[in-house]
C-alpha cells in the first residue's frame, strides 16, 4: 500500500496542474534609520513590520554594519535609505542587493526641494550636496511617506489600496500636527534657538524662524 502511495505521488508530481502547497516567504522591508522606519511603518501598519538597521542611540555616520546585518539587508526585498549623504555604510552593498529585490534612495525619488549642506555640517560624506534631513519638516515628512508609498504599491501590489488608506491617515496626521506648530510658534516673537548640529533648515524654512550655531 505505501509502495502504491510513493509512486502515485511520483507520477503526479509531473501532471499539469498539481502542485504541492508551500509556505508563503514574508515580504521583508529595511529601513536605514528610525525615522524612515516610523514613516514606513504607519503605512504598513497591520500588513508589514519595518526592520531597522542603526539602532536608536547610534549615529548612521558613524555606524558600521556587521554580517548578521548584512544579510537581513540582503533577505530583503525592500530597502530603503536617504541616500549617501547619510548613510554612506550603505552605497556598496545596495549595488549588490539580490535580483528583483529593491533599494530606494529617498532623497533621489522626493519631490521636495532639498536644500544643500551648510558649511555647519559633519559627517556627510556624499559630494551631491544635499541636506538629507528631510523628516524633520513635517512636509518633508509627508513627502517621504508618498517615496514609499509609490515602491510599496510596485513592489507588493495586492495590498496596495491598504497602504493607500494608511498614507491618507498619515497625511491627515501630519497636517494636523503642522497647524498645531504653526499655531505654537505664531506666539513667539521672533522665534529662534540654540543647536550644535544644524540638521533643522528644513524646519526652518517651513516654520520661519533661525537658529544660532554653538
Amino acid at each position: 500500500m505505501l509502495k502504491t502511495i510513493i509512486i502515485f505521488i511520483s507520477i503526479a508530481w509531473f501532471l499539469p496542474g498539481f502542485s504541492v502547497a508551500t509556505e508563503k516567504k514574508p515580504f521583508v522591508i529595511v529601513a536605514s534609520i528610525k525615522p524612515l522606519q516610523l514613516i514606513a511603518q504607519a503605512l504598513t501598519q497591520d500588513v508589514v513590520n519595518i526592520d531597522v538597521i542603526v539602532p536608536e542611540n547610534q549615529s548612521p555616520h558613524t555606524y558600521q554594519l556587521r554580517p548578521s546585518t548584512r544579510k537581513r539587508l540582503m533577505n530583503a526585498n525592500i530597502v530603503i535609505w536617504m541616500g549617501p549623504e547619510l548613510e554612506s555604510f550603505l552605497i556598496k552593498l545596495v549595488d549588490h542587493l539580490p535580483e528583483k529585490h529593491r533599494s530606494i534612495a529617498v532623497l533621489d525619488a522626493i519631490e521636495f526641494p532639498l536644500q544643500p549642506l551648510s558649511s555647519q555640517h559633519h559627517g556627510h560624506d556624499s559630494e551631491l550636496n544635499r541636506d538629507p534631513h528631510v523628516w524633520l519638516s513635517p512636509k518633508g515628512g509627508l513627502a517621504i511617506a508618498k517615496v514609499i508609498l509609490d515602491i510599496l504599491c510596485a513592489e507588493d501590489p495586492s495590498n496596495s489600496t491598504h497602504y493607500r488608506q494608511n498614507f491618507k491617515s498619515f497625511s491627515d496626521k501630519i497636517t494636523l500636527i503642522d497647524a498645531q506648530i504653526v499655531n505654537k510658534l505664531a506666539k513667539i516673537k521672533q522665534p529662534s534657538y540654540i543647536v550644535y548640529h544644524n540638521a533643522y533648515g528644513y524646519f526652518e524654512t517651513e516654520f520661519g524662524f533661525s537658529h544660532q550655531a554653538v
